[in-house]
Parts: structure tokens; sequence; C-alpha cells
């Protein structure tokens, strides 16, 4: 597993410097125009007190750029900035900074090692957490890519004073997520309700590190997603059809998830897995953090189901809900998916 430092106003290259002894001391810093004009100096300049040289690469912000047209982008600049085997690459950005960046290192020359510094919300308590990488098809999102752990993250939660609202609310959409997965985290949050709108450092730092720790517990587990690590997509079977359909502009990534589950829960009802009580327990929490349903045509929902990786043999699979800290995953046979879309 990754080393996770999680602080405010960090010093990155401290971290990073004893990760990377017998490496060649340059780097390639992936970044975003917003994020670089913000924070790429003060990382570039930890580094460089460390001897460490930083090639900085901007790419497009948002996730429509998460292609392989941006991959090809690092490829060329890696190659032209000089960077082998023993150099590394840093991800200094939101989640598609991080999911471009580690599908690079995955790739490029067989693999280099690569360090997460996530700036918003939901990079901090989700894509930068675990060694998922990729970058989004025309077909669907994130139908291409590979499992490569960080050698560490940094979550410095000073990023987060100039997070857009919007983007605040947006990592918040995988923090409920974790709160339905987990009994006790559930009851942090759900006393706490009224903080998500407008949450203070504190619960900031909190909810952060307890979402990590749920995040990483279960990826120790089940680091290639065979098992258990599964239940970490609740919401994202339906979740992702949504972004797609929206071609990934107009609905962000917690929105998405969000109204993915609560499509998870109303279909777990329709199908007897849980009880009333919870299903509206499970509602009123992600109606508390400002989420409500993204309502697609129901024809292409199901298509875009159908494309999604996690189906098996035709018939998609999906992670239901029993209550909270009880996630299921289970096959939903395309006839009774039909059914609850029309009833």
């Amino acid at each position: 597993m990754h080393k996770t430092v999680i602080g405010r106003k960090l010093d990155a290259g401290k971290i990073i410097f004893p990760l990377v002894r017998g490496h060649v001391l340059r780097c390639l810093l992936v970044t975003n125009a917003k994020v670089g004009k913000l924070y790429a100096k003060r990382v570039s300049d930890s580094l460089k007190k460390r001897g460490i040289e930083a090639r900085i690469v901007v790419l497009p912000d948002g996730e429509r750029y998460k292609n392989l047209k941006s991959l090809e982008k690092l490829y060329s600049a890696a190659v032209k900035n000089g960077i082998t085997r023993k150099c590394f690459a840093v991800a200094l950005g939101g989640g598609v900074i991080g999911d471009i960046t580690g599908f690079f290192a995955a790739t490029y020359l067989r693999g280099i090692d690569f360090i997460q510094v996530p700036t918003s919300l939901l990079a901090m308590v989700d894509a930068s957490i675990g060694g998922k990488t990729g970058v989004d098809l025309k077909e669907g999102k994130n139908l291409a890519g590979a499992f490569k752990m960080p050698r560490a993250v940094i979550i410095d939660t000073d990023f987060l004073r100039t997070l857009p609202s919007e983007e605040m609310k947006n990592g918040f959409g995988e923090i409920v997520k974790y709160a339905l997965l987990d009994k006790e985290f559930n009851k942090f949050l759900s006393s706490r309700a009224n903080k998500i709108k407008s949450p203070d450092g504190k619960f900031l730092t909190d909810v952060i590190k307890k979402s990590v720790k749920i995040k990483e517990d279960i990826v120790k587990k089940d680091y290639l997603e065979g098992g258990l690590r599964r239940v970490l997509n609740f919401g994202h079977t339906f979740g992702h059809a949504i972004e797609t359909a929206s071609s990934y502009r107009l609905v962000k990534h917690g929105e998405a998830v969000a109204s993915g589950m609560i499509d998870a829960v109303e279909l777990s009802f329709f199908l007897g897995l849980c009880e009333a009580s919870e299903r509206e327990k499970a509602l009123a929490l992600i109606d508390s953090a400002g989420f409500g349903k993204i309502n697609i045509d129901a024809a292409k929902l199901l298509k875009l189901i159908l494309s999604d990786k996690k189906v098996i043999d035709r018939e998609p699979v999906f992670v239901l809900f029993k209550g909270a800290g009880k996630p299921v995953v289970k096959e939903v046979p395309v006839k009774v998916l039909k059914k609850w879309l029309k009833h």
C-alpha cells in the first residue's frame, strides 16, 4: 500500500525525497492550468530544495480531456524532457490529473514511479487512493486503464482553501458513499449532516481521514478488485452511465455517483434487499449533501450500463444496499432491470 500523509501546508519535497533515493532526481510534474497557476511553483520549489528538477506539463482541465490524446501528450513530453525509468512523475491536481498521470506512469517505459498530490476534495478521498488509473473512451468511462499504486499520496488540506464550492460538493458525493458503506462512519456523518454544505476545517479533516481509512482498509484486502473492493463501486454503474450520457461536460463525478446511489438504493428496495426505513435514511443522507436524482432516457441508460466494464456475460453488476455498512454485489438480469426502469 502507498504511504499516505494528511496535513496542512505540507512540504511535498521533504516527503517525496526519501521515497525517490536511487532515482534520477528529475520528475514530470503534471497539472492543469488552474491548479498549476496556484500551486505548481510551490511544489516545484519544494522539490528543487531537495535537488529534484521538476519538468512541468500542463493539461487541459476537465473530465472530457481524460482521454488518449492527453495521455499521448504526456508520453511526448516525457521523451522530450529526458524522463527515464529512474525518474518519476507527480500528479498535482484533481482526479482527472491523477488518473491520467497514473496511467502514464503505469505504461511509459513499461512503468515508472509516481506520486499523487491531490488538490480537490474528490481526489483526496477517492481518486488518489488505491492505485486505479485510466482514461475514458468515447464508448464509456475508464475503459482503458491499469492498476498502478503510487509511491505516496500527499493530502494537503490547505489546497481546499481555493476549491470552488461546487467542487467541494462534488467531493461529498464520494464521502457520502463511504458513509453508506461503513456503519460507524454513517453514524458520524449522519449526526453532522448540517455541516456538509458548509464544512469547517476540522470537520473536513475528520471526514477526509475517515474516508481515506475506509478505502485503504478495503484496498489492502483486495487490491485488484477480485472481490471486496467492488463495493467501492456503489453508485458507479449508474453514475458512469450518467457521466457518459452527458459527454463528461454537464455532470460532475460526485453528482453522478450520488444520483447513481439513489438509483442503487431504489433498485435494492425494488428487489426487496432493504427495508423502507433503511431506504429513507440513505436517501435522506444523500439529500443532506444537496444531491438529487439525474434523469436520463431509460433506453440510453440501459445501453450505457451494458457497456460498463463491470458487466459479466451481458448481465450488469451492481453494488446494492441492504443498509448502512451492508453493501452487496449482485448481478441483475437485464429483464429485471428493464422492469424496474419501467415501474
